[in-house]
């Protein structure tokens, strides 16, 4: 009886691993967190992301400010201007730096990766292979929010029309090596586990491993999770989960 059980347990566990929240542009759909989870170099963000289309601009996750757009770090799809996965950072009234590699495809599963280094190196990173790098200084300063969805800014704008799972910060910069074993299917979790700040997996809630729960925000309804579509990441080999405990550096 206590095998049956636990084998329950560990089934309805993976499956709530493997899904996916839906956030739809028409709702003006988006998660926060009233603070910046990241505000100095280094960093890494990290999104598994399925979009609706490739003509359209879908904002990942970034931290900036909440009373102005003119400070932040910021990860997206540029559809707008070439399907790329982007690495952006802007400083002060600068124009917006970005680094961005590769071009996705609509309603396709997608690992789109930033890794924020220093003021003079951010890269972007599409599924596996070789990051692409600007070397623009810019540092961004005051931000006080961390975003997914949506400009990481003050402008209700480039709404994320697109499933997400897997959303990972780090507060080091991941290696090539370790990029490439995300985009191959190793959970979040089993990458730099003592400098990962927070993980959603998006599966059933918008909690994170660490506490850092997201805030819906909609102006329609609920926010959706599809239980039925999710990427290829494995579960992570600590046995951690959504209410597992996070190894984290002090």
């Amino acid at each position: 009886m206590r095998r049956l059980v636990l084998l329950l347990a560990l089934f309805m566990w993976v499956g709530q691993a493997r899904a996916s929240a839906v956030l739809e542009r028409v709702n003006s759909e988006y998660f926060s967190i009233a603070s910046a989870l990241v505000t100095a170099y280094p960093f890494t963000f990290a999104v598994w992301v399925k979009a609706t289309d490739e003509t359209s601009d879908h904002v990942l996750l970034g931290v900036g400010k909440s009373a102005a757009a003119d400070d932040f770090h910021g990860l997206d799809l540029n559809g707008s201007s070439g399907d790329y996965c982007r690495a952006r950072t802007r400083a002060g009234g600068a124009s917006a730096v970005q680094a961005i590699d590769g071009n996705y495809t609509a309603n396709t599963w997608h690992l789109c990766v930033g890794v924020y280094t220093n003021a003079t190196s951010r890269k972007a990173q599409l599924d596996s292979g070789d990051p692409t790098e600007n070397t623009t200084s810019q540092t961004a300063v005051g931000m006080n929010q961390t975003i997914l969805g949506k400009s990481p800014h003050s402008a209700l704008s480039s709404f994320c029309d697109c499933k997400l799972a897997h959303v990972a910060i780090w507060d080091v910069a991941l290696t090539d090596v370790e990029l490439d074993q995300l985009a191959g299917g190793v959970n979040p979790q089993d990458i730099q586990a003592g400098n990962l700040v927070e993980y959603w997996s998006l599966a059933t809630d918008a909690n994170g491993l660490n506490g850092n729960n997201w805030t819906p925000n909609t102006t329609s309804g609920a926010i959706t999770y599809d239980t039925g579509d999710n990427p290829a990441v494995n579960p992570p080999a600590s046995g951690g989960g959504s209410t597992g405990v996070l190894r984290r550096r002090n």
